[in-house]
């Protein structure tokens, strides 16, 4: 006997020889230099030149984003946003050890710093090391509660392990507005862990209005209905996926119908 929803819906590190500074020598420059802050006081990861660099790093474009980050640090090794900025990209190339290493230095310089402890979370989740990703991402919302890729990595660790009434309070406080998309998967799988399927059938039109923009969302909404028995639920969801979602979407259907 299948589930149904009360309400049905509708539609590698980086190696060679060139590499800038060693981790123990960036962590020597930063505690020992003469402190430069003085001359830009109020920076942050969203000033005019991090933020070039911080979309340099999410393009990809490692070496040449760190070069810049060593400009950086290099007039000012108190600089939080930059060494922080440099343990994303440690982050990205899998060096984990000196990531964490230089957000910890970023919160030794800057303790209220919430990207450095949203930064943490994540590199923790990497490792599987979700107890203390959940302790890194408590302390980012409390140090920043609008932050709402903050708040979606919280509700997400709270849903998997469980604390599924805690997952829910968190994401239903991102304004709707400012909500992630991702943000309707994980709070389908916590209703549903709550035994309240009508919630669910509630976030359908809010799945498919996100879908044109997140080409991934209704297969991973699907995916959700399927895994707790709404089976026929998830195949009407699918045969209402935008065309460049189509092929995800067949795929699921076909696993469905089986």
């Amino acid at each position: 006997m299948r589930a149904t929803l009360k309400n049905p819906i509708d539609a590698d590190s980086v190696k060679g020889p060139g590499r800038n500074l060693s981790l123990l020598l960036l962590l020597t420059f930063v505690v020992a230099l003469p402190s430069a802050r003085a001359a830009n006081p109020q920076v942050t990861e969203t000033s005019p030149s991090l933020a070039e660099i911080q979309k340099a790093i999410e393009r990809g474009e490692l070496d040449a984003a760190e070069k810049q980050l060593w400009g950086v640090v290099t007039g000012d090794p108190e600089n939080a946003p930059a060494i922080s900025l440099l343990g994303r990209i440690r982050t990205q190339q899998k060096r984990f050890p000196e990531a964490e290493a230089l957000f910890k230095r970023v919160l030794v310089i800057k303790p209220d710093y919430p990207a450095a402890h949203r930064s943490l979370g994540e590199l923790y989740l990497l490792q599987g090391r979700r107890d203390e990703a959940e302790l890194a991402y408590q302390k980012a919302h409390e140090l920043d509660p609008r932050d709402a890729k903050t708040s979606l990595a919280l509700g997400t660790v709270y849903g998997e392990t469980g604390k599924f009434e805690r997952s829910i309070e968190i994401l239903n406080s991102i304004p709707a507005e400012a909500r992630p998309s991702a943000a309707l998967p994980v709070l389908a799988s916590d209703y549903l862990a709550l035994h309240q399927p009508d919630k669910v059938a509630a976030l359908a039109p809010l799945v498919l209005r996100s879908a044109p923009s997140d080409p991934s969302l209704i297969p991973r909404f699907a995916r959700v209905l399927v895994e707790n028995g709404f089976v026929d639920d998830a195949g009407e969801l699918l045969k209402s996926a935008p065309e460049k979602q189509k092929l995800a979407a067949e795929y699921l259907l076909a696993k469905v119908s089986c």
